[in-house]
């Protein structure tokens, strides 16, 4: 029976929740404070519409499937005072809940969605309000309180009246703000998408979280989304609220009281107690937050029983398994020697047959026997042998040309396997690969020493997309958490197997090389590459 080592799982838990806090802007302290105000902006309009807006982290939320915890939100700036206060929405769509459950008739005044943001009325003493949910208290009490002004828009007789809250949705007024970064038109007749009405209209485009799409949010191919606004709709207002289509266009007419629709909160904040997001324009371009240099990158450190690793991203890949579009890969450094860092992927990104191809003679196992050097995983990882002209090769799909020069191909040693002696055949000169035994096992590289007991420093989960791809052979061997099971490229007890991680970081040498565990690959990149991005 495994011995399995609850204190250090617990000290995992505690400091990775540091860890997160930390990014948020301290840890057990009494000050969230973390950058100054000076180093972020208003939103800037291109002379060709396009506008580009700063972005900050502030509070958590679930907002991807693979599994359901919070992770941190993104807003963009639409505003920033003399005092350092800045005015701030959503990044992306959140979540999808009703406008109002109550009555047939609301203003933004007397909606249960307002309830919910803030935290009142029926949901005062209810954890999953969004105030609740999002933020600690520290962080709770850093939110404004705001006078939040409900005018009629145009179209409507009633907009109610005004409010104080910490949490809100936009109006029409605001997102019609050219300050913001708005389009100053809330209906355009969008007919063709690259006219200059289409460019401003991208400018309220948003894009919905896979939490948010789990729980109903109606998205197009791209996840762009309606969103609901907290002005009320045509008529007296009272029966429906405006909000803005999945093409950046006004639209007066879509949302009732008693329908689910997707939500994009805005509030205010002190930009002392929030993190550096990068930038993202109404194009869809995004760039990530204050990189470092390359000296700044650090080998793994280790603090009772807790590995901690600098990230860096670099290519993308499917990750999420409900939209087709690529994400950018995360990698843990485990080494760094002047601009040449050895990476390994942080989760599992695929799930793949460590060799698919036997002789046909036989139908037994031994006719699959291989080594890493003759295997189809390693020829499917760099796009060799009968994956040469396959685009579906890893490395044709997760990098572009550019990024694929910036790999450093390598001399990979193949040894026996130290416990069983299964031959690990030749050498290889590879510039994708598989991490071995004696790797997994380098305390420098901040895993632990020892193989076979299940080590937290080896544990690892899949993307939602490697889980898609074959979900029963990932969770064989996980753990409550859902870690899985992962490739090493060392050869197993005999040829025909070879030696693999399950979820609770243990060792084994005896997968079958025909099944499908998880692949996490590693390879060596030039971090003097513009491609190569921190990632904490």
């Amino acid at each position: 029976m495994k011995n399995k080592r609850k204190t250090g799982r617990i000290m995992s838990f505690v400091t990775a929740l540091a860890m997160s806090l930390s990014m948020l802007g301290g840890v057990a302290t009494s000050s969230l404070q973390v950058k100054a105000a000076a180093t972020v902006s208003n939103p800037r309009i291109a002379d060709d519409g396009t506008v580009t807006w700063d972005k900050i982290t502030f509070g958590s939320y679930p907002q991807d499937t693979e599994e359901i915890i919070a992770s941190p939100i993104k807003w963009r700036i639409l505003d920033i005072d003399d005092s350092g206060n800045a005015f701030l929405l959503a990044d992306e769509v959140l979540d999808y809940k009703p406008y109002n459950t109550k009555d047939n008739q609301c203003t933004w005044e007397t909606c249960t969605l307002r309830d919910w943001l803030n935290g009142t009325e029926d949901y005062a003493n209810d954890e999953t309000a969004f105030i609740k949910a999002a933020f600690t208290d520290e962080e709770r009490n850093a939110i404004i309180e705001t006078t939040v002004v409900n005018d009629n828009p145009p179209f409507a007789n009633t907009g109610g009246n005004n409010t104080t809250d910490k949490v809100y949705l936009l109006s029409v007024a605001e997102v019609s703000n050219t300050d913001y970064g708005f389009d100053e038109t809330f209906e355009r007749d969008i007919i063709y998408a690259e006219t200059y009405d289409a460019i401003r209209a991208r400018t309220r485009q948003a894009k919905a979280t896979d939490y948010a799409v789990l729980n109903g949010a109606n998205c197009g191919a791209d996840r762009s989304c309606l969103w609901s606004l907290r002005s009320p709709s045509l008529g007296d207002g009272t029966t429906s609220a405006a909000c803005v289509g999945s093409d950046g266009n006004g639209n007066v007419d879509s949302i009732v009281n008693e329908g689910y629709y997707a939500v994009r909160p805005a509030l205010h904040v002190n930009l002392s107690y929030v993190s550096d997001a990068g930038t993202v324009t109404s194009e869809g371009n995004v760039t990530a937050g204050t990189n470092r240099n390359n000296g700044d990158y650090s080998v793994p450190s280790i603090s009772d029983s807790v590995t901690t690793w600098d990230c860096v991203y670099f290519g993308k890949y499917r990750q999420e398994a409900f939209f087709k579009e690529k994400q950018p890969i995360e990698w843990r450094v485990l080494s760094v020697n002047g601009n040449d860092a050895f990476v390994v992927s942080d989760k599992v990104l695929d799930s793949k047959s460590y060799n698919e191809k036997g002789t046909g003679k036989t139908d037994s196992i031994s006719d699959y026997d291989c080594t890493w050097e003759t295997c189809t995983l390693r020829d499917w990882l760099n796009g060799t042998e009968d994956y040469a002209s396959d685009e579906t090769a890893f490395i044709k799909t997760a990098f572009t040309d550019e990024e694929r020069n910036a790999i450093i191909e390598t001399t990979v040693v193949n040894d026996n396997n130290p416990f069983t002696n299964t031959e690990g055949g030749n050498n290889t000169k590879d510039k994708i690969y598989l991490l071995s035994i004696e790797e997994i096992t380098n305390a420098s590289y901040g895993f632990g020493e020892t193989f076979g007991n299940d080590a937290e420093f080896r544990e690892v989960k899949p993307e939602s997309q490697a889980k898609m791809t074959d979900y029963i052979s990932l969770i064989y061997g996980g753990n409550s958490d859902s870690n899985c099971v992962w490739w090493l490229r060392s050869p197993g007890g005999n040829s025909g197997e070879a030696a693999s991680i399950d979820g609770e970081g243990w060792g084994y040498n005896y997968a079958y090389v025909g099944n499908h565990p998880g692949v996490r690959p590693a390879l060596h990149v030039d971090l003097s590459s513009s491609y190569v991005k921190a990632a904490g």
